[in-house]
């Protein structure tokens, strides 16, 4: 088990994502933020209240952090979802929105859009690094091969690539498993590839007619937060 973030940490974490939210804005993307040290976090509406009922108290509360960003997400795009509950794997957001949410080291990232704007979107939030010894679990043939050239002159540049790739990756993989239509999504982060391009990624899924999706990357407090969107018009 990890070692609980220090509330301090969470704070730092939630105030540098906050400042992300005027470029998030430009891509008509709405930014949801809780943490789990607020004392206020209450389930919306009996869906949560079952769901949470069953959780353990550290899980609850990150389980409540999450609808909470969420909530206040979709709140600034003008679809208030008072009681939010699963559909599959993911949670039930208002059929006029897409949303997406990610939780690391206490702090729980929404974001949301109107479907009329924004067909699908994804955000990860990796406070943590992966071991290299695990990159085989996320990694394609050809990035492996930019990882093995890095670690032979920088493994600490290594583990910072393997990082921001895993992060970059798992935004996709909730961007394209959102798609609406019945697109067939990846089954594993190795199901999609990425190239570098300014700020983050191109990334798609090998094998699929689908949307080559633009990802961003930021390094916030330490951690990496990657957001992944496509325009309705994309």
């Amino acid at each position: 088990m990890r070692a609980p973030v220090p509330q301090g940490r969470v704070s730092s974490l939630a105030d540098a994502v906050r400042a992300l939210r005027p470029l998030l804005s430009a891509q008509g993307l709405a930014l949801g933020l809780a943490g789990t040290e607020e004392t206020a976090l209450l389930p919306g509406g009996p869906a949560e209240r079952g769901l949470a009922r069953c959780m353990g108290a550290a899980r609850r509360q990150e389980f409540l952090a999450g609808r909470w960003a969420l909530r206040r997400a979709l709140d600034a795009v003008g679809c208030p979802a008072p009681d939010i509950s699963y559909e599959g794997r993911r949670p039930k957001v208002p059929d006029r929105t897409v949303a997406s949410l990610t939780h690391s080291g206490g702090t729980a990232v929404a974001l949301a859009a109107r479907r009329d704007t924004c067909r699908t979107v994804g955000v990860d939030l990796e406070l943590h690094q992966l071991p290299l010894e695990a990159a085989h679990l996320v990694l394609t043939p050809r990035e492996a091969g930019w990882l093995e050239a890095t670690a032979a002159g920088d493994p600490a540049a290594a583990r910072r690539l393997l990082h921001t790739v895993f992060s970059a990756k798992e935004a996709v993989f909730k961007a394209l498993a959102a798609l609406p239509g019945g697109a067939a999504s990846p089954r594993t982060l190795r199901d999609i590839a990425v190239r570098p391009v300014p700020h983050g990624f191109e990334a798609w899924q090998h094998g699929q007619a689908g949307p080559v999706l633009r990802t961003r990357v930021r390094w916030v407090a330490g951690a990496v937060l990657c957001w992944t969107v496509l325009p309705a018009a994309g």
